[in-house]
């Protein structure tokens, strides 16, 4: 596969990619079948020319056996020292495993071309001639009319469900290829096709049944050992999916997939010296596979882990990482890893040759570090991360991508210092210049430097004046500080720029109403909505503020709801509604509403939905319900002004009862979405 574009072609072959090839999208199988095309050809690492792919296997329940008189498989599932793993199910998912609920492959229609003769055929070439017209209703009529004559024909039931699929109807679908089971029940063709159609609708169950008697009748078809193997890995039946590969291993003794995977069980399960022997024999059966290699890499780090005994695997990880880079010279997996091992086991020098060459590599071809960036950032390694864009500055200081990521990894382990360093190197004219200012603005803000988290934007400003993006966030700094004119001041200008900017035109119209600028506020809302109709920020916010103001309840509420039609599980939308609806008097109504928002928000502990649902069991005489909305409200404060208003509600409540149902006027809320 390629490990990245343009890059280099490599062998850094996941044999998952075989999984996802046995899982051809229904409507890919049946438009290649109706056009009479073979599936499949050379589609595995490892696999030779010609070889196609079906979809047989065993297959079991979670507990019961597949086999109760198969001998003793190869590598059993007891602990290793210090490991305590099984194979008992229940653990996560293996990541990059076979895609539920997709075809595998693709049979031919092998009675096609015999299919000419008997009181059918008329019939069948009628549904042809209407189906190659689109007369979709008529093509139906004439199959189902040559059924009628040859009911057991195969080959109509096989056409009949392919056309359903064709026409995205999975049900129809599911119902023609049961009846041909039915009348068929010993063709694994048929069973087999079911259960495409079964894992297609996602009934894994129903579909893992049909496998099961597809094994009884055709143990020796290789590839559904591997679909079913992976159907329990998906859902975390290891115990299964470790039967399902050891027989595998019995039936194909030489089949590397087959260890591969009994590989990846045990190593999920923590056994890792069995891991060690199935990778091990994987390797011997294909030496020309890079990912066991990396898997028995991963191996021996665990087994030499701190907290076991030391087993001294420092050779063999530095042998299987050459053994590799033998293999493929541009793995860039490879080339990363090793040399950070080297550096990590104290060889600075051999570690430090490599990281040059990486350097250079990188010089020649640039697409090098967006595979870095995919690799490291992207999942979230940032320690390592950390080390190889370090390690390579050395060579290429002045590299604006590398320091760039370089800032990306020190953020990510929490060294906003050292980040802030790397994203001040990278150069004005660079395509990262905008996004590491924004970035060091953000960090200076969270070590609590605000005053140089501006000064530093309006510089950059200064230096960029018509640059909407540093503006904005220049804009969002004024208006956090509360220096509201100078925000409102700069997004005008922003807007003279980019005069239907969303996001400016959103900032700006709440801007004006923390400034108590009503009525702009809304005309610049009502601007907003004009030219994006669905967004929802706006629809909600324009809402919101009709019903503080009492005004307009009814448009107030028709806002709201198609606010919800966009984000119809955003907590603060739906409290937008439930407060509409204490406007109008709705109290039930309201309450009802309201809890949805507080259940929505359950995980932010929103004051202002916790109170607005206070106010409205206040107003239905519920004090105990109201006094403990009050409480939550009390605690998600951020303020002492809040915390003092709600204070004053919940004395109330607890000294004069209900006298006056309506509620203080509540703070604008700034975190519509």
């Amino acid at each position: 596969m390629c490990l990245y574009e343009g890059v280099a072609t490599v062998r850094f072959v996941k044999i998952s990619i075989y999984i996802k090839i046995l899982t051809v999208p229904l409507f890919v199988f049946v438009f290649m079948t109706f056009s009479g095309c073979t599936l499949f050809t050379n589609v595995y690492p490892g696999g030779n020319a010609g070889d196609s792919v079906s979809d047989d296997a065993a297959e079991k329940t979670p507990g019961q056996a597949i086999d109760e008189h198969a001998p003793a498989v190869e590598y059993p599932a007891v602990e290793d020292e210090k490991s305590g793993g099984d194979t008992t199910g229940g653990h996560e998912d293996f990541e990059d495993d076979v895609v539920p609920g997709n075809i595998m492959e693709g049979e031919t229609l092998s009675e096609r071309d015999h299919y000419d003769q008997g009181p059918a055929y008329y019939h069948y070439m009628k549904f042809e001639l209407q189906k190659s017209k689109g007369d979709t209703d008529g093509a139906l009529n004439s199959l189902h009319r040559a059924l009628a004559l040859d009911p057991d024909s195969l080959f109509l039931h096989q056409n009949l469900i392919f056309f359903y699929l064709a026409l995205k109807d999975e049900t129809k679908a599911e119902e023609a290829a049961e009846e041909m089971v039915q009348r068929h029940p010993h063709d694994t063709s048929a069973l087999l096709l079911l259960a495409k159609i079964k894992r297609q609708m996602n009934l894994e169950d129903e579909a893992r049944e049909l496998y099961q008697q597809i094994i009884q009748k055709d143990a020796d078809n290789r590839d559904i050992y591997i679909v079913l193997g992976n159907m329990y890995i998906e859902k975390g039946y290891f115990d299964d999916a470790f039967r399902i590969f050891s027989r595998m291993s019995r039936v194909f003794p030489d089949d590397y997939v087959a260890y591969f995977f009994l590989g990846r069980i045990h190593l999920e399960k923590k056994n890792y010296l069995y891991a060690e022997k199935a990778f091990a024999r994987c390797i011997e059966l294909n030496q020309e596979l890079v990912e066991p290699r990396f898997e028995l890499i991963s191996v021996y780090k665990h087994l030499d882990a701190p907290g076991r005994k030391k087993r001294q695997s420092h050779k063999k990880i530095v042998s299987l990482y050459q053994e590799i880079l033998d293999l493929e010279p541009d793995n860039i997996r490879a080339l990363v890893e090793m040399p950070i091992y080297l550096l990590q086991n104290d060889q600075r020098s051999k570690a430090s040759v490599m990281f040059r060459d990486l350097s250079e590599k990188n010089r020649k071809n640039p697409a090098i570090t967006m595979a870095l960036a995919k690799e490291f950032i992207g999942n979230e390694r940032y320690m390592d991360a950390a080390t190889l864009f370090t390690e390579m500055l050395n060579s290429d200081p002045d590299n604006d991508s590398l320091n760039y990521l370089a800032g990306l990894a020190f953020s990510g382990i929490k060294q906003s210092t050292r980040a802030v360093e790397h994203f001040l190197k990278v150069s004005q004219n660079s395509e990262q210049y905008k996004k590491a200012v924004v970035h060091a603005a953000y960090l200076y803000k969270k070590m609590n430097e605000d005053d140089k988290a501006m000064e530093f934007l309006e510089k950059k400003h200064e230096e960029l004046p018509r640059d909407i993006d540093l503006m904005a966030y220049l804009a969002a700094i004024y208006e956090e500080k509360g220096m509201l004119d100078d925000a409102l001041r700069l997004l005008r200008r922003a807007l003279d720029y980019s005069p239907e900017d969303r996001e400016i035109l959103f900032r700006s119209g709440v801007v004006l109403d923390k400034l108590g600028d009503k009525e702009t506020c809304i005309k610049t809302m009502r601007r907003l909505i004009a030219i994006d109709a669905e967004h929802a920020g706006a629809l909600n916010y324009l809402g919101y503020t009709y019903a503080e103001m009492g005004e307009n309840l009814h448009e107030a509420e028709e806002l709201i709801i198609r606010a919800l039609e966009i984000k119809p599980h955003d907590a603060y939308i739906t409290d937008s509604l439930g407060w509409v609806y204490y406007k109008k008097g709705m109290y039930e109504r309201a309450v009802e509403i309201l809890e949805k928002a507080e259940k929505l928000s359950s995980g932010n502990g929103d004051s202002v939905i916790a109170e607005h649902l206070g106010d409205a069991y206040k107003a239905l005489d519920m004090i105990q319900d109201a006094l403990g909305a009050y409480g939550r409200a009390l605690d998600a404060a951020e303020d002492d002004e809040r915390r003092s208003l709600l204070q004053d509600k919940i004395d109330e409540l607890k000294g004069n009862g209900t006298e006056d149902n309506q509620p203080e006027e509540n703070e604008t809320r700034d975190n519509q979405p």
